[in-house]
């Protein structure tokens, strides 16, 4: 039979405190903390902190929070099987380069190199396998010895199919004397055309982020997304001031294509569109075949008139020994 006694219910401090952190349980907390430093991007000196040693003490009570040198340690192994399990990954196939320096918030500068992949599932990958102080100059030099560097030190030499950077920004902009806060104050119909031209620009900025994909080939986007472009969003349509029209008909260049042999008949067009672009280039053609044509003849009366005056006048011709020519008689 129950006891008629009632004792104070125990508070989860208390029974979380009895609770003992077994090995396989501070194991799995460390592993955990070494996550989020590394996901997170979080200082190691996180682990010292006040409030995050509050929290595991009030979650945890039994575990023993490791200290910022252990956990250095353990992120630097973890790198390390990362890394060695990426070399194995990329020790039979080709790889792409990107590159990008930088600068922190420290105005201290930095080197980051991407590789792109295939996988053998076709799936398309990408890891950073370098980013570094660069203390030196971003001077052409400079900049290959670190990728040189880089490639070398993931066995990536004689592999690499293409490398491609952002065509040496910074290095760009300080030759440019025109900065942002130099730009004049843009009058009212520079506004407006602002105003037309981004829905255009919109949609080239779609386009780029698409082709951009890391995740995505590209190479089979090409087409519908150069169809969309220049059958949609490229149009001239009624409302259009004349810049963004004329913004529009440069990049639309149907005539150049139909000179092209390989796209002659212009077979991604629509016929309203395909016909007027045939129709004009054929008179362009007439018109030359033409001009070529009365140019030929009149060389050739000019030829025939020269010949003329040749046996007309021309001392010991046989019309002089005879005393006659074309259109006049024998004095």
């Amino acid at each position: 039979m129950l006891s008629g006694k009632s004792g104070s219910q125990p508070t989860i401090t208390s029974v979380l405190a009895k609770r003992v952190c077994d090995d396989r349980r501070a194991e799995g907390i460390t592993q955990r903390i070494c996550n989020m430093v590394e996901k997170d991007m979080m200082p190691i000196s996180t682990v010292d902190s006040e409030g995050f040693r509050e929290l595991i003490n009030f979650l945890e009570p039994g575990y023993r929070i490791p200290s910022r040198g252990t956990i250095t340690t353990r992120i630097e192994a973890r790198f390390n099987e990362s890394k060695a399990e990426l070399k194995t990954q990329l020790a039979t196939t080709n790889v792409a380069l990107t590159t990008d320096c930088w600068s922190a918030l420290t105005t201290e500068s930095y080197i980051t190199v991407t590789c792109h992949y295939i996988e053998q599932n076709w799936q398309v990958k990408s890891a950073v396998l370098l980013t570094e102080s660069m203390s030196v100059r971003h001077t052409a030099d400079n900049l290959a010895e670190k990728l040189n560097q880089s490639m070398e030190s993931w066995g990536l030499t004689g592999r690499v199919i293409a490398c491609v950077h952002d065509n040496a920004r910074n290095i760009v902009s300080a030759k440019n004397p025109t900065r942002m806060l130099g730009v004049l104050e843009l009058r009212d119909e520079y506004w407006q055309l602002i105003e037309d031209v981004a829905p255009v620009l919109a949609a080239l900025k779609c386009t780029t982020t698409v082709m951009s994909a890391e995740t995505e080939v590209s190479i089979s986007n090409a087409y519908p997304i150069t169809f969309s472009l220049i059958n949609t969003h490229l149009m001239r349509v009624q409302g259009d001031s004349s810049k963004v029209a004329e913004f529009k008909s440069k990049v639309r260049t149907s005539l150049a294509t139909m000179l092209d042999p390989r796209h002659k008949h212009l077979g991604f067009l629509t016929p309203t569109r395909r016909i007027p672009g045939n129709s004009i280039l054929l008179e362009l053609a007439v018109a030359e075949d033409v001009s070529s044509t009365t140019d030929e003849a009149s060389r050739t009366r000019q030829r025939r008139r020269e010949g003329d005056t040749g046996r007309c006048g021309s001392p010991g011709s046989r019309a002089s020994e005879t005393h006659f020519c074309y259109g006049s008689t024998a004095g």
